[in-house]
């Protein structure tokens, strides 16, 4: 497997758009809760004022990875999820990182996978810096994420086996959450 640092790599790592939400409708905004690990809340969104060409370099594009740059939880800094295709025009701001890598040779699906666990998580944790309750990474931290790269069709195999785990999680945890519903429903109604 090739090692490399995420920064050596990647054609883009770049701060989002700085200014406040100001508007109930218009172009989309994350919020920085739309990202979480592994997954992008792609309704975690608010709003600006204007159409979407007046943030075209922030713009949020399929294949993008977002990584939470600041946060008040240290568990949810560093965090990265993919940005899925068929997305509204949607601006990333200044509390994420926007990480475009070359497709062809680390799919970004299988860098959220390793920048979110192992040495790639082990290496976020470590850069963590807290300042007035505020945890956070730099894009400098980002770009150092240590990766050790496999060829495209391990990356494939990989990608495919971690969201087939993750799906049945994903079920698991509906059914748990429904459990929950119910046996309040019934506690309620006892009541």
């Amino acid at each position: 497997w090739r090692q490399v640092k995420l920064g050596e790599i990647s054609l883009s790592v770049r701060n989002g758009y700085s200014h406040k939400p100001d508007a109930k409708s218009g172009t989309r905004i994350f919020r920085i809760s739309a990202v979480r690990p592994m997954e992008l809340a792609s309704d975690g969104v608010r709003y600006l004022s204007g159409s979407s060409a007046d943030y075209n370099t922030f713009l949020a594009v399929a294949g993008d990875v977002l990584f939470t740059r600041y946060n008040g939880s240290r568990d949810y800094v560093g965090v990265c999820a993919v940005v899925p295709t068929g997305l509204p025009p949607t601006v990333y701001p200044d509390k994420l990182i926007r990480v475009r890598v070359p497709h062809d040779q680390l799919l970004p699906a299988f860098l959220v996978i390793a920048a979110s666990t192992g040495e790639g998580r082990d290496f976020i944790e470590s850069m963590i810096r807290t300042t007035a309750g505020q945890s956070g990474v730099s894009g400098t931290d980002i770009k150092a994420i240590p990766l050790s790269i496999p060829p495209m069709a391990d990356q494939i195999r990989i990608v495919d086996e971690v969201d087939r785990h993750l799906s049945i999680i994903r079920e698991i945890e509906a059914e748990v959450d429904n459990s929950l519903r119910r046996s309040r429903a019934l506690r309620q109604s006892v009541l």
